[in-house]
This record gives C-alpha cells, sequence and structure tokens, in this order.
C-alpha cells in the first residue's frame, strides 16, 4: 500500500503544472526598453481570454506619410497577436502572427537598416517570452534576462491619453522612461477618487478628447493631398475644437477675465465659420473636463520650476492636487 502511495505522488509530480488565464483586460508597460537608436513607442498588452494583442502607440501619427498624403493617421497599431497562457509562474505566448506592414515607425529601414517588425515588434516580443509572472495591484510584473517590465492595467482610451503627457509638455519620451505610465494609471484607475484626484482624471482623459480632434483634422484635410475648401474648412473647425481648452485659458487668464461662453461670443463662433451647433458640439465632447482643462492650463504657467522631467514625475499635476 506504501509503494503504491509513493507510486502515486511521483507520477503526480511527473505532471506538469496547471496552467491560467493571463489577466484579462488592457496593461501598458510603464518600463523603457528602447534602446537609443530607436524612437520610443508605448506598448499595450491586451488579453481576451487566451489571446494576447500587442499594440504599439503614440500621440502623433504613427506614419507620417501616409497621414499627409492620404488622411491615414493612426495613433495606434495592432502589430501582433498570440495565444497566452501563464505556466508554473512564466508568460507563454504560442501561435504568433505578427502583422509585418504594421505602421509603428516606418523611417526604420532608411534610418536603422532593419524592418520596423524586427525593431519593435520582435525586440518586445523577446522580452515578453517565457518571462516571469508576477500580478499585483496595478496590474502585473514581467522579469526577462534580469530586467524587470512593470504592466499597468489602463481603460478605454486611458492609454493614448496617458502616452501623450510628454508631448503635450515638450518633454523627452526617452528621459521620462514610463514615469508618465507609472504616475497617471494607477490614478485614472482610481475608482473611489477624491475630489482632486477626480478633477485630474478629469482633465487627462480632456486631453484624449484634445487628440482625437487633432486626428480627426489630421484625417479630414491631409497636407500634401490638396484638399478642397470644404476640406480645410471642416480640418479648420476640428483644429478649433482640438485647441479650444488652452485658447480659453490662454486668452482669459482668470475666471474673472471670462470663459467659455466669453471665448464663444468673441471669437470662437467666428473660428467655427458661425456653425453654433458646431462648436455647442465640441463643448459638450469636452464635457465636465473642459472647465477642470481650463483651470490646469492657467495653473501650469504659474509653476515654471516644476515644468521638467523630474517634476512631471514627481507629480504630473505639477501640483494641481495639492
Amino acid at each position: 500500500m506504501k509503494q503504491l502511495l509513493v507510486a502515486a505522488l511521483l507520477a503526480l509530480a511527473a505532471l506538469p503544472g496547471r496552467a491560467d488565464a493571463p489577466p484579462q483586460g488592457s496593461f501598458m508597460l510603464g518600463s523603457y526598453i528602447w534602446p537609443e537608436h530607436v524612437l520610443p513607442r508605448s506598448v499595450v498588452l491586451t488579453f481576451e481570454g487566451e489571446q494576447m494583442q500587442l499594440h504599439f502607440l503614440y500621440p502623433l501619427p504613427l506614419d507620417h506619410a501616409a497621414c499627409d498624403r492620404e488622411g491615414v493617421c493612426e495613433p495606434r497599431v495592432q502589430a501582433a497577436t498570440a495565444t497566452a497562457r501563464i505556466d508554473a509562474g512564466k508568460l507563454v505566448l504560442e501561435a504568433f502572427e505578427i502583422d509585418r506592414d504594421a505602421a509603428i515607425e516606418p523611417s526604420t529601414v532608411t534610418h536603422v537598416g532593419m524592418p520596423q517588425d524586427a525593431v519593435y515588434t520582435n525586440f518586445a516580443i523577446s522580452f515578453l517570452q517565457m518571462a516571469r509572472f508576477a500580478p499585483n495591484a496595478h496590474g502585473f510584473t514581467l522579469d526577462s534576462a534580469g530586467t524587470t517590465l512593470e504592466f499597468f492595467e489602463v481603460r478605454g482610451d486611458d492609454a493614448l491619453a496617458i502616452a501623450a503627457l510628454p508631448v503635450i509638455f515638450e518633454q523627452s519620451i526617452a528621459k521620462m522612461a514610463g514615469c508618465e505610465v507609472r504616475a497617471l494609471a494607477p490614478l485614472l484607475a482610481e475608482t473611489e477618487p477624491t475630489e482632486k484626484e477626480a478633477r485630474f482624471q478629469r482633465v487627462v482623459r480632456g486631453f484624449g478628447t484634445s487628440l482625437d480632434y487633432d486626428f480627426a483634422a489630421r484625417r479630414a484635410a491631409p497636407r500634401m493631398a490638396e484638399p478642397t475648401e470644404e476640406e480645410r474648412m471642416q480640418a479648420a473647425k476640428l483644429r478649433a475644437a482640438s485647441g479650444l481648452p488652452g485658447m480659453v485659458a490662454g486668452i482669459f487668464r482668470t475666471s474673472e477675465d471670462g470663459g467659455v461662453d466669453e471665448f464663444r461670443a468673441q471669437m470662437g463662433l467666428k473660428m467655427f465659420r458661425d456653425d453654433a451647433e458646431a462648436f455647442d458640439a465640441v463643448v459638450a465632447a469636452y464635457g465636465e473636463a473642459l472647465p477642470d482643462m481650463i483651470a490646469f492650463l492657467r495653473y501650469v504657467p504659474t509653476v515654471p520650476d516644476r515644468l521638467n522631467v523630474d517634476g512631471l514625475c514627481a507629480d504630473p499635476s505639477l501640483g494641481f492636487m495639492d
């Protein structure tokens, strides 16, 4: 009987460990992995069941030439898919399908001498495959060849708004090294924020709305495609929509000086070709974020000493939440 029990235990020990499904949802890389010669791109992994999608993001058109010529202006591209599981504490990826034509940074062949899927997709996957997986409160970490990658859960369109932070404040993406993700992703994931946190959540998501309008403007009238007058007018409205919070904040430096209503009356409608319905639709699209964005953009010039990489990494609100 004892021999049978020992044999059974040995047989169980020989069985492979139970594989688990990966965490569900979208997770943004908060660690910096790119070599000096590579233009950085944000990385998002999305898991649905056992399927994984690898996305690259950038808050400007990924393919500038296609955007300028054809109006194909995209900030996000799916570069690869795979099946994924967590097996014996490691991320196991199989059945890869890599989109070798995915526009991540088409100039790599010219400037790096390698196709973009090799520079970006294959390079990113090399950190993922068989990396040791550890869940945490904000997402998970992957340990690969002595490198720890932090991934943070993101929702909806938050990833693009997060990726835009260095560009909005004209800071080096490489020097920020993912700190915008590490700081903003947990804040945006907070379901019971304080009043000040909720206010800055709206500001960040408002920047996402601005980006949506910016990309729509680029698509409406491609710069090198000889757009019609109607297309140019539509693009002008969309550019005005993208810049609305900044224009109000820049012209009316305090709430006592004026706000959206005063801007609308004095110049806003003219910028929208007297299309009151279009102007009001833009205000509605920003929603509750608009007054908070205006307040934040008025506040930023008052703290010039914080407007740098260290200041943004320490507090992306630059003290707005204090």
